[in-house]
C-alpha cells in the first residue's frame, strides 16, 4: 500500500500526521501562519499598547541629579540604589545611599575565596 501523495501536489508524499502534507509543504505551512499571527499582533499592538506620556517623564527623571536636580548632560552617574546622580553626588556617602556596600562587598568575597580545609593527618592514619 502506497503512501497518499502531499496535498499540495508538489510530488512527494505526505503523512497522516501532517495532514497528509509533505515535510517541506507542512514547515512552509507553518512558517506562513506565524507570520500571519505575528503582524495582527504587531499591528494590533502597536496602536493600543503604547503609552507615550508615562516614557517622557521618566527621560526626564533620568536626566537629573537626584539631590541638587541638576541636568545631566553626557555623563551620569548611576548607583546601585537606582538613581542617577551628577559628579559632585556621585558617592553613597554624598546622597545618604541606603544600600549596604559592605555587606555586599561581604558576599563578593565570600563567594569568591571559599574556605579551605586542609585534610587532617589523624584522619589518614
Amino acid at each position: 500500500m502506497d503512501p497518499p501523495h502531499c496535498a499540495n501536489g508538489c510530488g512527494r508524499y505526505g503523512s497522516a500526521e501532517y495532514k497528509n502534507l509533505c515535510s517541506n509543504c507542512h514547515n512552509d505551512n507553518l512558517k506562513k501562519q506565524v507570520t500571519s499571527k505575528s503582524a495582527v499582533t504587531d499591528i494590533y499592538g502597536a496602536t493600543t499598547g503604547l503609552d507615550l506620556s508615562g516614557s517622557s517623564s521618566m527621560k526626564n527623571e533620568k536626566m537629573r541629579c537626584k539631590i541638587c536636580n541638576k541636568k545631566i548632560v553626557l555623563l551620569g552617574f548611576e548607583c546601585r540604589c537606582g538613581h542617577v546622580f551628577c559628579g559632585k553626588h556621585r558617592h553613597p556617602e554624598d546622597h545618604k545611599c541606603k544600600v549596604d556596600l559592605k555587606e555586599i562587598g561581604r558576599q563578593v568575597l565570600a563567594t569568591q575565596n571559599p574556605k579551605c580545609i586542609p585534610d587532617k593527618l589523624e584522619r589518614r592514619i
